[in-house]
């Protein structure tokens, strides 16, 4: 009969166990393992198959403010793909980014512009979704005064709105839209919006407009 004591050491080597855990496994880790110790050694295949590709949940449609950030998002099976965001590169305006199997596209201060519809490529899986922009709340703080000019003197026009507009606003002589060209300025400083007419004459006289978003304003031009 075996004593005590070997029979205990028995069940101490019966006992020793040995693992490797991996938390994220990848499908270039896929190969042989080998364990070795000073009296033996053993070998197994570990095999490691790529998640399908999904989306799992798809991007919603949204609303955001003029001005604001909006994020738009959607949710993955595998952690280690990236998405492809049809049509936008990454910018100071544009962010693409992942957290965990979320995908994110971020839009700094949104223009009205940005409106449309926005798809994300996944595989060979496709979601889209709406951003609806809202314009703010546009009012005039300093309305346009009439001006009465000699031709062929400088005519300038210059008015406030209530926050600072990303959309070009728009000016019009006698209901014509007016461009920048040399004897045409048109300036915006951060709230300030000016018209100036560089080289006037008679039949310049007529009513001339600013309209930015829904807010319109107007006032007399005479020569």
């Amino acid at each position: 009969m075996e004593d005590e004591e070997t029979i205990l050491r028995k069940m101490r080597r019966l006992t020793d166990y040995y693992d490797i855990h991996k938390e994220i496994g990848r499908v270039e880790n896929s190969g042989e393992i080998k364990f070795v110790t000073k009296h033996m050694e053993c070998t197994a295949y570990q095999e490691v198959e790529e998640l399908p590709l999904n989306i799992t949940k798809p991007l919603q449609d949204k609303v955001a403010l003029e001005m604001s950030r909006a994020i738009m998002h959607c949710s993955v099976s595998n952690l280690q793909c990236s998405i492809r965001c049809n049509v936008i590169l990454p910018s100071e305006h544009f962010e693409i980014c992942s957290e965990g199997f979320y995908r994110k596209l971020v839009i700094q201060q949104v223009a009205l512009d940005d409106e449309g519809t926005y798809s994300v490529q996944y595989g060979k899986h496709t979601c889209s979704a709406k951003l609806t922009v809202e314009a703010q709340s546009l009012l005039m703080v300093r309305e346009l005064k009439s001006v009465e000019v000699v031709a062929p003197d400088e005519a300038c026009f210059e008015c406030e709105v209530s926050v600072s507009v990303l959309k070009s606003s728009v000016w019009s002589l006698k209901g014509e839209a007016l461009q920048h060209v040399p004897k045409v300025s048109l300036e915006k400083m951060g709230k300030v919006h000016r018209l100036t007419l560089r080289q006037t004459y008679v039949d310049m006289s007529g009513l001339v407009e600013f309209t930015s978003g829904k807010a319109k304003i107007s006032a007399p031009c005479q020569e």
